[in-house]
């Protein structure tokens, strides 16, 4: 039983080493936690390391601190609640790595918390080869934009140049203010072209923050609206002019919104509409993408999301899939609704900052 019992415990910490999960159990009584030998590996410590409470908080990024504490009183206070999130840890040698905490809470026959156990992934690669991903999408959504921006970009620069020909030869002082004022919002729209392109384009740090998701859409059709001219595609907007804010990276949410929109555009190549209708309910907020393109069957749509699965001829398959994870990170989802030769309709629903999430 002996042997058993230790090629049993050589098995898990072989099958933990490969897959870079490990477990900890943490006596609330004692205030000890004991880990395991690869949970020690994740942290950059000796195997046989006694943790407290204290030096495992240490370890954690300052950032992530607070959440990691939210979680765990969470865990404590509030049973069956099951603690999930994802840290960052710094090891002694300075090196961070990124963690996934999962665990739950064991309650004694008087209902008082004694035991807290659960396990600790190692996700710094698979959260690399995302960022990868994420990045390689958005240079690729770029290339493809670059037709349209060209032809966005194009029209204001010959008002230039068509005003600048006019001011030379006008002696009336009202007419070249007048002259003036268009040339400067043709400058305007140039710059704010180039920006948008930007910021799709550079690489950027995850910054979570309070926007108003109507303006970010509005400005994403913006962007698009020289894409959906060139394939005779009309985009309409049903959104209220009041905010509707969501705590999120802008960039990122900007790039959900391009993807959906331009697959919309892409299926509809003898032209059509895009209809994007916004609502609210329950402290979510729901953007519908409805096109009148060529449609997707049942089949399809099932696999729409999944690495390398694109219905384009030249599609990559990645941008539903970043676009999923961008919207898993922020706590929302997308869901796809289609018929073959009438259209597809996308809906993505985020959640709305409320008044408790503002006083907490």
């Amino acid at each position: 039983m002996q042997n058993e019992l230790r090629q049993s415990q050589e098995i898990l910490a072989q099958a933990q080493c490969i897959a870079h999960v490990g477990n900890y159990t943490w006596d609330l009584v004692t205030n000890e936690i004991r880990s395991s030998n690869e949970t020690m590996r994740i942290y950059g410590l000796p195997v046989n390391t006694v943790l407290s409470y204290d030096t495992m908080m240490a370890m954690i990024h300052p950032r992530d601190r607070t959440r990691v504490m939210e979680a765990i009183a969470r865990s404590l206070n509030e049973p069956d609640v099951v603690h999930d999130t994802e840290i960052r840890v710094i090891r002694s040698d300075g090196n961070i790595r990124m963690v996934h905490l999962h665990g739950s809470t064991h309650y004694d026959e008087f209902g008082q918390p004694v035991q807290m156990f659960g396990t600790v992934q190692d996700i710094t690669d698979r959260k690399r080869t995302e960022e990868a991903l994420r990045k390689s999408e958005k240079l690729a959504v770029a290339g493809e934009l670059a037709a349209g921006m060209a032809h966005e970009i194009r029209n204001p620069l010959t008002t230039l140049k068509g005003f600048l020909d006019l001011i030379r030869t006008i002696e009336s002082e009202e007419k070249r203010e007048e002259y003036y004022r268009i040339m400067d919002g043709s400058i305007k729209q140039i710059e704010l072209i180039s920006g948008e392109m930007l910021a799709l384009a550079k690489p950027q740090v995850k910054c979570l923050a309070e926007r108003d998701v109507t303006d970010i859409l509005r400005t994403v059709v913006q962007l698009l609206n020289a894409e959906a001219i060139l394939h005779d595609v009309e985009i309409h907007i049903e959104a209220p002019y009041r905010p509707i804010k969501i705590i999120c990276d802008e960039n990122q949410i900007k790039q959900v919104f391009v993807n959906i929109t331009k697959n919309a555009i892409e299926s509809m190549p003898s032209g059509g509409r895009l209809t994007i209708t916004m609502g609210e309910q329950d402290q979510l907020v729901t953007i519908t993408f409805t096109d009148t393109g060529c449609g997707i069957s049942n089949d399809r749509i099932r696999k729409l999301g999944e690495p390398f699965y694109t219905t384009k001829e030249k599609g990559t398959g990645l941008g539903l899939m970043v676009s999923n994870k961008i919207l898993a990170d922020h706590h929302g989802h997308m869901s796809f609704e289609s018929e073959v030769g009438k259209g597809t309709k996308v809906t993505v629903t985020l959640p709305i900052v409320s008044a408790e999430s503002k006083g907490a």
